[in-house]
């Protein structure tokens, strides 16, 4: 076993995320996911089932703080509000952070380095390109 990875990402990457998962998995890795596709809210709502957002990033956090690592669906760079903060929580619990639009070999990810965020009075910022001074 590799060790414990968790996906992170916009849901809206959902084929992503399964496909990140199938190939983790099978490259070893035990793999912590989103549970509900929120696209589908209305589906849910028409099934009796009440969608607490806030209860689900507190879930997804927990998954975060149980795994060694995570994995950004970073679908043409695309990080919204929710992963940026699911990005600062792993960097400040000292979790690895593996790209899944970089990687290539599931059994070796990719690890974004150098980092491209950093933080800034505790906010989790993009971090800016050299300057050619």
């Amino acid at each position: 076993m590799k060790g414990i990875i968790c996906l992170c990402g916009s849901t809206r990457f959902f084929d992503h995320f399964r496909q990140a998962n199938l190939k983790l998995t099978c490259a070893d890795w035990i793999v912590l996911s989103i549970g509900i596709d929120t696209k589908s809210d209305s589906q849910l709502q028409e099934a009796g089932i009440k969608v607490d957002k806030e209860q689900l990033d507190r879930l997804h956090h927990e998954k975060i703080a149980l795994a060694q690592a995570i994995m950004v669906i970073d679908i043409d760079g695309y990080i919204g509000e929710s992963t940026r903060k699911e990005i600062e929580h792993a960097a400040q619990t000292g979790k690895a952070i593996y790209s899944y639009s970089a990687t290539t070999d599931f059994a070796h990810p990719k690890r974004i380095t150098p980092n491209p965020w950093f933080l800034a009075e505790g906010k989790l910022v993009p971090a800016r390109e050299p300057s050619a001074e």
